[in-house]
């Protein structure tokens, strides 16, 4: 029997009641709606930025870090004033 199979023991009523529980909690679709739709936002945001990185877009990117540093060895990164 499935009660016995599952591992319950004591009152046979209350583990029915929680089989038929567990039955219709599954039944609704809200949850799985929910979760697979924030889980295709973040694979859909993962693919983006993975296409951007690589894709043909990627040669106009440009590395502001490295840029900002360059500027920081001109003396030139927070002002216009020069090297004092």
């Amino acid at each position: 029997m499935l009660v016995s199979a599952l591992g319950f023991s004591g009152n046979r009523v209350l583990c029915l009641k929680f089989i038929n529980a567990m039955e219709v909690t599954s039944a609704d679709p809200t949850l799985l709606v929910v979760v697979g739709g924030i889980v295709v936002v973040v694979l859909g945001a993962l693919a983006y930025g993975i296409y951007a990185t690589f894709g043909p877009g990627s040669k106009e990117l440009r590395d502001t870090i490295d840029e900002h540093a360059k500027m920081h060895e001109l003396g030139i990164a927070h002002g216009h004033s020069g090297k004092k």
